[in-house]
């Protein structure tokens, strides 16, 4: 089930985000994160979470001014299991318009995903930390 964030999800929200990233060879490399995070990093974000009733498993978080997908990510436990595509299917779900994201160039996995997804590459930023920008053009 998508629902929309709680006051009482916070705990569960900041230790996904921290795992998730911890777990992840993208992440983990340049930096491992803490508990605090997920707060400093979604303020003035709308939070879709998913649960299947006792656990959150994922979260989507949506600036909605710019239709601008901040984050996703899905517990490790959980991955591999249409969870992400579920939440991203509901952050659309929240806006007529195109959305936009912007995605690591290092990681191929989400890049597939959001490919997959129908999102489409519209420019690399090669400076730093390479990211793609993806638009995903809805229906209007």
């Amino acid at each position: 089930m998508i629902r929309l964030r709680r006051a009482e999800d916070r705990q569960q929200l900041e230790c996904i985000y921290l795992t998730s990233r911890q777990s992840s060879p993208v992440f983990a490399a340049e930096h491992s994160g803490k508990l605090g995070d997920f707060a400093n990093d979604t303020v003035d974000e709308l939070v879709l979470v998913a649960t299947d009733g006792e656990n959150l498993q994922g979260f989507i978080s949506i600036y909605q001014p710019t239709r601008f997908i901040h984050l996703l990510f899905v517990a490790p436990s959980f991955q591999r299991q249409g969870i992400g595509q579920q939440l991203v299917a509901a952050a659309l779900a929240t806006a007529a318009g195109d959305f936009e994201l912007k995605c690591l160039s290092q990681n191929q996995t989400a890049l597939t995903f959001y490919e997959q997804l129908g999102w489409q590459k519209i420019h690399e930023n090669t400076a730093d930390k390479p990211y793609w920008v993806l638009r995903y053009y809805q229906n209007n």
